[in-house]
């Protein structure tokens, strides 16, 4: 379940604030310039680099693809980071959760 506090900071930067200065606003701490080892069958593969950890949940940026596509891309990265992850586009945001 995502916190109430990072879905506020991720209204607020679709709203066009930054993200440092929503996180701030609602107590969320934030680090930037971070690398994280994406995984396959338990073993690092590469790293992936998020717009930035909220409370250690990764943001990254959405890329302009089909519909099927995103989907696909969110659930990947899901299961190889074993963790929820976010996605912000220029109007909206999402989260995925590591499925099978």
């Amino acid at each position: 379940m995502l916190a109430p506090a990072i879905a506020r900071v991720l209204d607020r930067a679709v709203r066009g604030e930054s993200l440092a200065t929503a996180a701030a606003a609602e107590g969320v701490s934030i680090t930037e310039s971070v690398e994280l080892d994406a995984c396959h069958d338990g073993k690092p593969v590469c790293c992936v680099r998020p717009l930035a950890l909220l409370d250690a949940f990764p943001v990254f940026a959405e890329s302009p693809a089909a519909a099927p596509i995103l989907a696909s891309r969110r659930a990947s990265l899901a299961r190889a980071l074993n963790r929820p992850v976010g996605f912000l586009a220029a109007a909206s945001w999402t989260t995925t959760t590591p499925g099978l």
